[in-house]
């Protein structure tokens, strides 16, 4: 007992410190991209708002892997709590998909939406932490597939009792993975898995458990991926 407790104190103090430079992080990070912003507004020559470009795209990633950072520290101390609100998985989707048409388009990739029939049923959940999830794994099909088509699809059947299921899938025709990289993606934690790919399925793994879901990953090297 002694053991679990020093254990589970660890943990608490680990996580407070991640939560304590993240915060930290964030100051100087928002401090870059106000800077940014303001140097964006000024006489610059075409070489030099490239430069600023990069600046910016950049501060913007290591922003968003602070976040999830952040959010896997408070998902390992269950410090994440979920609200309980009526809203539409279909217009959820909808959202998603419109906010990654741009990226996709320049890419030359199809991005396309499928609602199944009952999709279009209001449902109570979270759906901040749902749109979460979305974002990342339709933002990481986008970034894997080269040529070919990214589809959203959701669904929604009875469950037990007054519970609902809905289905998200979101599959691609991109590179895909090989067998090492699903395991390490199921098994381990996204740090151990590691690359910002693998932090961010772990992150929306351990969501969708919170929600009573699950997720699942099957995936052939060069012929795509489902999630």
């Amino acid at each position: 007992k002694w053991r679990e407790m020093t254990e589970g104190a660890q943990r608490q103090t680990r996580a407070e410190f991640v939560l304590g430079r993240s915060n930290e992080l964030r100051r100087r990070l928002n401090g870059i991209w106000g800077v940014s912003g303001l140097l964006s507004n000024t006489d610059l020559d075409a070489s030099h708002r490239k430069f600023l470009a990069t600046i910016d795209r950049s501060a913007h990633a290591m922003l968003s892997r602070v976040s999830d950072v952040v959010d896997l520290a408070r998902l390992e101390n269950n410090r994440v709590e979920l609200r309980s609100v009526a809203f539409r998985p279909d217009e959820l989707a909808r959202t998603v998909v419109g906010l990654f048409q741009p990226p996709a388009g320049e890419k030359g990739v199809k991005l396309a939406l499928e609602v199944a029939e009952g999709a279009a049923v209001a449902v109570l959940g979270d759906p901040v932490r749902v749109r979460q999830i979305l974002n990342n794994l339709v933002s990481n099909a986008v970034k894997f597939t080269p040529q070919g088509t990214v589809t959203l699809t959701v669904s929604q059947r009875e469950g037990s009792g007054p519970k609902a299921w809905v289905e998200f899938q979101v599959a691609d025709t991109g590179v895909g993975m090989d067998e090492a990289l699903l395991s390490r993606l199921s098994n381990q934690s996204g740090t151990a898995a590691g690359g910002d790919s693998g932090l961010g399925l772990s992150i929306c793994r351990r969501l969708a458990r919170l929600m009573d879901g699950d997720m699942t990953i099957e995936s052939t090297p060069g012929a795509g991926t489902t999630v």
